[in-house]
């Protein structure tokens, strides 16, 4: 189980706060359907992008976008992930 990575630490009421995708990163060619303005649930600027760090020490940065339930059949918004831990920098 991967690790969250954190720029900024949880707030006192325990939420995080995610840095949303850069607008110069393309979108995955898997994903054409379910964001993007030919989706019909797009919605601007809301794809956030989490930071994870395996126990291999491999980190990567892992694209969640809100709303894909409605445009195929796996639902981030259903599916609860979790983490090993939280680490920040």
């Amino acid at each position: 189980i991967a690790k969250i990575i954190l720029h900024n630490p949880p707030d006192a009421r325990g939420f995080v706060r995610l840095p949303l995708c850069p607008a110069e990163k393309p979108l995955p060619a898997w994903s054409y359907y379910d964001e993007g303005p030919g989706s019909p649930t797009w919605v601007e600027n809301a794809a956030v992008e989490v930071h994870i760090k395996y126990p291999n020490a491999q980190a990567m940065a892992v694209r969640f976008t809100p709303l894909c339930f409605a445009t195929s059949c796996l639902s981030l918004f259903e599916t609860p992930v979790l983490f090993q831990d939280i680490e920040t920098t």
